[in-house]
């Protein structure tokens, strides 16, 4: 939600958004049994791949400084609610979060190039965020839903390299960004959980429309390795 044009020193931009998203997850689960051949026992570990879709709508703060005029700092944090739809024979198990889950993160971010008459601004970044969303009912097939306690979790690290150019009151910007997500899924009754890793990458493009000297609006959207849309308000002091 920042394009690439500079801060000025000693000053940040805090931005308020809402978004939704939509991505694969996939889960390895490893089941242990037991073979017996004659008197002896053999352990045998079989493993298995799931992949399930996950839907959230957050709402998100994010503050981004430059306190010396080099790198930029960002922190972020918000509320969220969370769907994991994942199949199961011939139907799909839904489980939703009964209350907001809650995110945060923190990153950095480094002007490659200013903004001229003739040039874009070039800007690159890495961040990690954190979330955390207790999912507690579950919903199969057309059975009626049920209360769970389940907790889902996610530790992802992101980069981007993002290109923003100023126009009038707008500024347009896009670019690239990589991602590497690890997502852990709990049954605290049980207590089992399964886990994955998923790297993905994707194209990001958005527009920031000035209405005041300091206040602006956002919109963003992103695409492949996740589709996403945000709007958000942002004010520069």
């Amino acid at each position: 939600m920042v394009p690439a044009t500079q801060i000025e020193a000693g000053k940040g931009v805090l931005q308020i958004y809402f978004s939704k998203s939509e991505e694969k997850i996939g889960f390895s689960a490893a089941t242990n049994e037991v073979i017996t051949v004659g008197n002896l026992d053999y352990f045998s570990v079989t493993q298995s791949e799931v992949e399930g879709t996950g839907k959230s709508d957050a709402y998100t703060a994010k503050y981004i400084v430059n306190p010396y005029n080099g790198l930029q700092y960002w922190i972020l944090a918000g509320i969220a609610g969370y769907e994991l739809s994942i199949p199961s024979g011939t139907v799909t198990n839904r489980l939703n979060t009964q209350d907001k889950g809650w995110q945060a993160g923190t990153g950095v971010r480094l002007r490659l190039f200013p903004d001229t008459i003739v040039s874009p601004a070039v800007s690159a970044e890495i961040g990690f965020t954190y979330s955390v969303f207790g999912l507690g009912i579950l919903a199969s097939g057309n059975e009626a839903a049920r209360t769970i306690n389940n907790q889902i979790e996610f530790s992802e690290v992101q980069s981007a390299i993002i290109v923003s150019k100023r126009l009038k009151n707008a500024e347009v910007y896009g670019g690239l960004k990589v991602a590497r997500s690890y997502a852990l899924l709990k049954d605290n009754d049980a207590l089992q959980n399964v886990s994955g890793i998923k790297d993905s990458a994707g194209a990001v493009a958005g527009i920031r429309f000035r209405m005041y000297p300091k206040e602006f609006i956002v919109v963003e959207g992103s695409a492949f390795g996740e589709t996403n849309i945000s709007v958000g308000w942002g004010i520069a002091f």
